[in-house]
């Protein structure tokens, strides 16, 4: 009998090692303070937009395939910049369903370019496009924008199924920029106001709820640096082309399904002027490989790299990013105007297809 309760000691001793002593700590760094949240302010705090939007409430948590979504009804300004969210989840004003009788409708799909990141909605691809559009001879045509920020090509697949034929668009255009084909998808954490790479094999309806622990989020850090490591998150290269390939023949074939002209715009992932000129450089090499699939599978594809040099003869494309200090290679409102002029044409094409 005395052997028993020995035993029983060394069990509440074991447990208390493995559940006490974790809860413990975990208990003090919420009670002295999580570290991320001052990370977090401070990062918002530098000017950067996306940080200023997610700490607003920009995003919800949407399921496990779509992972996040913008919230509707969002309105918040951020650094000067008003940024509102209509009732579908969509970046700008209310979007009329079903489709006036005689309206045409553009559906421009894509991320942070897509969205305008730092612009204001005027500023942004998709108005400068239907004003291009406009000026060109195709009045009333109206651009809708379906740009979320850090999505990649499923999740601007998904969007499109869920939410972008319902507002039956004449014309898609998909904004490809070169990270879009990582395979795995950000998670939206509300309470620490930010995206991260989670894939620890949890249900992903927890992850929210697990992301407000400090020890949780070391333990997924962790998993992330072991995956980024073997290279699972590098976005140049061949290693995930495959996954982008399927994905992009799934947008095309929904396109075609329902009789939808399909647009793509090759963004240039865009390290230095220096690398974007270099043709022996990853990420010209990655942007070849979006032309090349395009014209195999006979997509109306728009060369952003080429035009964009045309454009800046030559002088540099730091002349079109948001900004220099610190680098935000987004594209400021010269930069959108430049790529809505070049894909103006090609939806203009697409509009005239019978």
């Amino acid at each position: 009998m005395s052997g028993r309760p020995r035993w029983r000691r060394r069990l509440l001793l074991a447990l208390a090692a493995t559940f006490g002593v974790p809860l413990l700590v975990e208990t003090t760094i919420q009670l002295v303070g999580d570290p991320r949240y001052a990370r977090i302010a401070e990062q918002a705090a530098a000017g950067a937009p996306y940080w200023g939007l997610a700490r607003a409430g920009l995003y919800e948590v949407a399921d496990e395939a779509l992972r996040f979504r913008l919230a509707p009804g969002f309105r918040a300004t951020i650094g000067g910049v008003d940024y509102r969210v209509n009732a579908h989840g969509l970046r700008g004003p209310a979007v009329a369903t079903p489709k006036p009788a005689g309206a045409r409708r553009v559906l421009l799909l894509g991320d942070s370019y897509a969205f305008g990141l730092g612009l204001t909605e005027d500023a942004a691809i998709p108005a400068q496009l239907e004003r291009a559009l406009a000026a060109a001879g195709d009045a009333a045509v109206e651009v809708v924008n379906g740009g979320v920020p850090a999505y990649q090509t499923e999740q601007e697949r998904l969007l499109l199924e869920r939410v972008g034929f319902a507002l039956e668009p004449d014309v898609v255009v998909l904004l490809y920029f070169a990270n879009d084909k990582l395979p795995a998808p950000l998670t939206w954490a509300p309470a620490i106001a930010t995206l991260y790479h989670d894939e620890l094999p949890l249900p992903h309806r927890w992850k929210p709820l697990l992301a407000r622990s400090f020890l949780y989020a070391l333990v997924a850090k962790a998993d992330a640096t072991r995956r980024g490591e073997r290279g699972e998150y590098d976005s140049r290269g061949p290693r995930h082309w495959p996954v982008t390939v399927t994905r992009l023949d799934a947008i095309a074939a929904a396109c075609a399904a329902r009789r939808i002209p399909l647009v793509l715009a090759a963004v240039p992932e865009m390290p230095s002027t220096r690398e974007l000129l270099d043709p022996a450089h990853e990420s010209a090499q990655d942007h070849a490989a979006v032309l090349a699939l395009a014209a195999e599978r006979g997509w109306p594809c728009v060369d952003l790299l080429a035009g964009m040099r045309d454009k800046l003869k030559g002088k540099g494309f730091e002349k079109v990013w948001l900004s220099l200090d610190p680098v935000d290679t987004h594209y400021n409102a010269k930069g959108c105007a430049f790529a809505a002029e070049l894909i103006a044409p090609a939806v203009r094409a697409a509009l005239q297809r019978p």
